[in-house]
């Protein structure tokens, strides 16, 4: 997270799934999404995440992102790429 969020003044984030269903919001720009639904673990996969937020200059950020999750997944650093 970059340094400087202090300097938003309002924020507003969004996941949905595949089917455009909304599965999580937030409001706390310090706090984020824990792969959750309603309480229970969602499965691996794509989502959407979106971000609407100002800033104290009244710069508007509306953001929208593919995320993919991936439970259990280790990064081997020394492995290289194939």
């Amino acid at each position: 997270m970059k340094q400087d969020y202090r300097s938003i003044i309002s924020f507003h984030a969004y996941v949905f799934n595949r089917q455009g269903v909304k599965i999580y919001e937030w409001t706390d720009i310090t706090k984020g999404w824990d792969g959750k639904h309603n309480g229970k673990d969602v499965p691996d996969g794509v989502y959407i995440l979106k971000i609407e937020a100002r800033g104290a200059d009244g710069k508007h950020y509306n953001i929208r992102q593919v995320i993919s999750l991936l439970r259990g997944y280790t990064y081997n650093s020394a492995a290289g790429t194939t």
